[in-house]
């Protein structure tokens, strides 16, 4: 028990070893330079293209509508892959992808 205090005094306590190993890919902005980024990973955009799908089905009571929103949902579903790792910039909405860091 006594590691487990120093360690959390010094601040040096990780408890796996993939926290030490993850690489982190963050940058500032390009445009604003703002430090306020977050990641955009792939399961935030399959779970906005599975909701605009679902919501596009109730929808289709306007069939231009609907169709169009089932089609933008589907394309979200299969971009998703593509748009894993990206940066997107709380301050002025501008999405990246990070240069990887050495």
């Amino acid at each position: 028990m006594g590691y487990l205090k120093d360690a959390i005094k010094s601040n040096s306590f990780t408890p796996n070893k993939q926290a030490k190993e993850k690489v982190d890919y963050w940058e500032a902005c390009p445009r604003c330079e703002s430090k306020n980024v977050h990641k955009m990973g792939f399961l935030f955009v399959l779970l906005v293209g599975i909701g605009m799908f679902g919501i596009s089905i109730w929808l289709l009571i306007i069939p231009p509508v609907g169709i169009l929103g089932m089609i933008i949902g589907l394309v979200l579903m299969v971009v998703s892959p593509f748009t894993a790792k990206q940066l997107q910039c709380k301050d002025c909405k501008k999405t990246w992808k990070p240069k990887k860091l050495a």
